[in-house]
């Protein structure tokens, strides 16, 4: 697998916050509970597989009243 791929199927913590909406603040509060989506580190980086990212997102909706 080349660096491309690999840099395309991993996000940052920053990255996921521009793509998706979340600041940094709550994914970091999110990974200290052990509450949001499977991380991987690398020493001190963080990083999020972007499938598993964007199943985790979709596995969680808030349902809401249709008028």
């Amino acid at each position: 697998m080349g660096i491309e791929k690999l840099a395309k199927r991993f996000y940052t913590p920053r990255e996921v916050a521009t793509f998706f909406g979340f600041a940094e603040g709550t994914l970091a509060n999110l990974r200290c509970k052990r509450l949001g989506c499977k991380f991987y580190k690398r020493g001190r980086k963080v990083l999020y597989d972007r499938e598993e990212f964007e199943s985790w997102v979709k596995e969680n909706p808030v349902l809401t009243i249709s008028p």
